[in-house]
């Protein structure tokens, strides 16, 4: 069984509301590992680069809730 993607923002606004785990999920693995990349590319050593994506994602599902795009 494949995750969706999800491409656009109402979409994953939508997965959310709809408490689509699954489609969530695969939007962590789709997007961890390039914002990984981007925080290793910016400088960041390894564990501050961790750190700060396992910040994004905490921020992100914090704020979703409120968001009205």
């Amino acid at each position: 069984m494949t995750t969706p993607s999800l491409i656009t923002t109402p979409e994953i606004v939508a997965a959310f509301r709809a408490k689509n785990w699954t489609a969530l999920e695969g939007l962590v693995k789709q997007y961890t590992e390039i914002l990984l990349k981007g925080a290793l590319g910016l400088g960041f050593r390894n564990q501050q680069a961790d750190d700060l994506v396992q910040s994004v994602w905490i921020t992100f599902f914090e704020v979703i809730s409120n968001f009205e795009g």
